[in-house]
């Protein structure tokens, strides 16, 4: 109940004009009133002018007939008309002006002059339906004066109720007590105090509602001009850490780079080392808490420097400092002092740009790669680009820029490599590996540009051109009545993000008339450990249509045991590492041994990668692994070399192919 008589209390105070104005409402009301007050001098100039040409006539054509009418005469009757030209013609100027730079003047200055303008003009309104009123006129000037000055002019109600009824109790305070003359003719009856007292009601009505209807507008100009800013302080600022975003970054920059081109500027983008952990161990809450009070330090840090976040756990920034090592030690510190659980650190590349040789996108893109350099090297935090680094950087952006050129125009290659039953060592399928044969580099590396192609999400390009081959080469055999051996197409965690798996492998099997049986899905260990629901939807959607799938890279993560019980697979792929050392290190035949067996009890088939001699060979066959892969058989090779192969006898196809 009490809430409810507040908020009455405080519609009736607005509505009123008692709630404190915020500065956009005092700038809008004034404003709205100089507009006003250029219609309002307008005519007045006009009509004033019009009436000082109107008396000056009458004073031409009656000086000679009329004593009266001389010179003093007209500078009487004059004199009020000139008064309000002048006044008039002082507000316009003003207005003008104002209008045209509204930050020169301030907002006393401009109420104090349009009060006393509507003040003036009340005051001449009077002067005016004083006399004619005593002559047995209506009083049409002050009333036009009056709705001028408070309903033209939009002023608090309060306050337009308040100069509303000075203005008529003196108005008609000087008709009855000083026009005798009225009052004998009888023209001060009660007919005519209520036709008055209706014309005040109204006036104030009148009042009220321009007032309203102001303020309502410039509410809602004040809602989209915040609106407006909201936009505009999104659109260059980050929404987690507070500070400018990428966008505001390269603005900044340019900027930077134009105005001071001769400035030492250093670029350093900074990657927070191990802060996946750190989120999924404290909460995704916590992270975000991380990056703002990392971005706090950084803006301490850099204090005066243009400082923002990349993306992730990113931050980039712009500096002309020539010291760094006590900076990048400050922000260690304060990194190491956050978590004794989780270990925080972190990786900086830097790149020195002067003048307008290098802009601050390719700038960003060298110190990026500085700092990739040395992800993965443990104790190095900070390395700077230099021209050794400038061929792998240009290789890099040689990449990206030219993946959708490679696949259109089979610089992508698939090679084939078998797999071997363990049993018979006959070959029951193939792993599609890619290759990329290019004009200027030649022969690209795998090891090269697949982390590219994944780090910069366009890995989905590479293997969906990959699988068109596959399936093409399979398509191929099948008319020329070759065996179709069943091949296995690895897919990342990106691969399910940026596409429809499922529906391109539909696709494929539609345009080229395969079975199902001959296609295996691979994934990779490591793609499950992150968005794991949206993973889990995409495996049950292929396991349900038919698609045998198989998981790579088994043993390579710290969560192997959590992918076996919660995802269901025809196949685990065990990663090489378990045959480095295999001589040496007997644990590893133990491990193996003890996979083998407890994927047999779970219902999985198995294949071990990386088989280079014949007593890994023979142990793994022992061991119970179904399956065999590596350089001890074949390592990955072209197509044509698969078919010879196979037509001269060197690799024996099996009986039974591998369909799981």
């Amino acid at each position: 109940m009490e809430r409810k008589e507040k908020t009455i209390l405080n519609s009736v105070k607005e509505a009123l004009g008692f709630s404190r104005y915020t500065p956009y409402l005092s700038n809008a009301f004034l404003k709205a009133n100089m507009k006003a007050c250029i219609y309002m001098s307008l005519v007045i100039l006009s009509l004033e002018a019009w009436m000082m040409v109107m008396v000056y006539q009458i004073y031409l054509d009656t000086k000679d007939t009329n004593p009266k009418h001389n010179l003093a005469w007209l500078a009487e009757k004059e004199k009020l008309y000139v008064m309000l030209f002048a006044s008039a013609l002082i507000v316009l100027v003003y207005a003008i002006h104002f209008l045209k730079s509204p930050k020169k003047h301030g907002i006393l200055v401009g109420n104090v002059l349009v009060f006393a303008f509507a003040t003036i003009c009340v005051v001449f309104g009077m002067h005016i339906s004083w006399p004619e009123y005593n002559g047995g006129y209506q009083i049409l000037c002050f009333v036009t004066m009056v709705i001028f000055a408070m309903c033209l002019l939009v002023w608090r109600p309060w306050f337009s109720f308040l100069c509303i009824s000075f203005a008529f109790w003196v108005f008609f305070w000087f008709l009855k007590y000083m026009s005798p003359e009225a009052s004998a003719a009888g023209l001060m009856n009660e007919s005519m105090w209520i036709n008055y007292l209706t014309l005040y009601i109204s006036v104030c009505i009148v009042s009220l509602s321009a007032y309203q209807q102001r303020l309502s507008e410039a509410k809602s100009l004040e809602d989209l001009a915040k609106n407006n800013e909201n936009l505009k302080y999104i659109a260059v600022h980050d929404d987690v850490t507070g500070i400018g975003n990428l966008s505001w970054f390269m603005e900044t920059a340019n900027r930077r780079a134009s105005e001071n081109p001769d400035e030492r500027r250093c670029y350093l983008f900074i990657d927070l080392e191990n802060f996946k952990s750190y989120n999924e161990y404290y909460s995704f809450e916590k992270g975000n808490e991380l990056l703002k009070d990392t971005a706090e330090k950084l803006s301490e840090i850099f204090k005066g420097d243009t400082v923002a976040r990349f993306s992730d756990d990113h931050f980039i920034v712009l500096t002309n400092k020539y010291a760094l090592k006590e900076s990048l030690k400050e922000l260690g510190a304060f990194l190491e002092d956050v978590s004794k659980e989780i270990k925080l650190s972190f990786k900086c590349g830097a790149y020195v740009a002067t003048g307008k040789k290098t802009g601050p996108s390719l700038a960003l893109d060298h110190a990026r790669y500085a700092c990739l350099t040395i992800k993965k090297k443990y104790g190095e935090h900070f390395r700077e680009y230099n021209e050794s680094m400038s061929s792998d950087f240009y290789r890099q952006q040689y990449i990206i820029n030219h993946i959708d050129e490679a696949v259109e125009k089979g610089w992508i290659k698939v090679f084939y490599q078998p797999v071997m039953w363990s049993d018979s060592l006959t070959m029951c399928g193939f792993e599609a590996l890619a290759r990329w044969q290019d004009p200027k580099y030649g022969s690209i590396s795998p090891g090269v540009f697949v982390p590219i192609l994944e780090e910069y999400r366009l890995i989905q390009k590479l293997d969906m051109g990959i699988t068109r081959i596959v399936f093409r080469d399979m398509r191929e055999a099948l008319d020329l009545g070759r065996p179709v051996i069943p091949c296995s197409i690895n897919f990342s965690r990106i691969d399910f993000e940026m596409l429809d798996v499922l529906g391109l492998l539909e696709e494929m099997y539609q345009q080229y008339g395969l079975s199902k049986k001959f296609i295996h899905v691979e994934v990779t260990e490591s793609a499950l450990t992150d968005k794991e629901g949206m993973l889990r939807e995409a495996i049950a959607e292929l396991n349900n249509n038919g698609f045998p799938l198989w998981l790579d890279d088994f043993g390579s993560g710290y969560s192997s045991f959590n992918v076996l019980k919660d995802f269901d697979f025809s196949v685990i792929k065990v990663d090489m590492m378990f045959l480095r050392g295999f001589d040496k290190n007997p644990k590893n035949r133990i491990i193996l041994t003890s996979i083998f067996d407890m994927a047999q009890n779970l219902g999985v088939d198995t294949l071990c990668e990386g088989v280079e001699t014949e007593e890994q060979c023979e142990f793994l066959k022992e061991a119970g692994c179904r399956r065999l892969q590596g350089f001890y058989f074949s390592k990955p090779v072209p197509k044509e070399e698969i078919v010879e192969r196979i037509r001269n006898g060197s690799l024996k196809v099996a009986d039974k192919l591998d369909y799981a």
